[in-house]
């Protein structure tokens, strides 16, 4: 014979499986298009995956004690990737750059950005801009960068 439980003790059942299906869908990491980069990725991966053969170049550092970083500039393609011993810590895209994070593009109003990702983790300034801060994952720190409300810059940080 099967076990009756009582209806709130089914309802609240219901609900918990509800949250835990919604908690997985509307936290999932963002797809990011035209942008075959990732934190982690060789100076040579890099290079191979956005099609170029420049190499990165040294960056000042004002403390020379700090590891040496070194940076590689695509201002065609908008994308800007930055190494610490070979490997990408950091990477930017600005404009001219054609991908999205999540259906969000270089140049989209707030409106957009928090339609499409939500609300931001924290908000900030840097620079005299407005930064909105999600945690897609455990790893990437993704900051938006907005200039009078416009999508300005989109940083990716270990």
């Amino acid at each position: 014979m099967p076990i009756a439980f009582p209806r709130s003790w089914r309802l609240a059942a219901a609900m918990a499986t509800l949250l835990l299906a919604c908690h997985g869908t509307a936290f999932a990491a963002p797809t990011v298009t035209d942008l075959p980069v990732k934190l982690g990725d060789s100076v040579d991966d890099v290079k191979r995956a956005l099609g170029t053969t420049l190499d990165p170049e040294p960056m000042d550092q004002p403390n020379p004690a700090l590891p040496k970083k070194k940076q590689l500039r695509l201002k065609t393609k908008g994308i800007w990737v930055f190494f610490e011993k070979d490997r990408v810590t950091t990477y930017r895209v600005d404009a001219p750059f054609k991908g999205s994070v999540g259906g969000v593009h270089v140049g989209d109003d707030v409106v957009t950005l928090t339609k499409a990702l939500g609300n931001p983790v924290k908000t900030g300034t840097f620079a005299n801009r407005t930064t909105y801060t999600y945690y897609f994952d455990d790893v990437t720190t993704t900051t938006f960068l907005l200039n009078n409300d416009e999508v300005e810059t989109i940083l990716f940080i270990k």
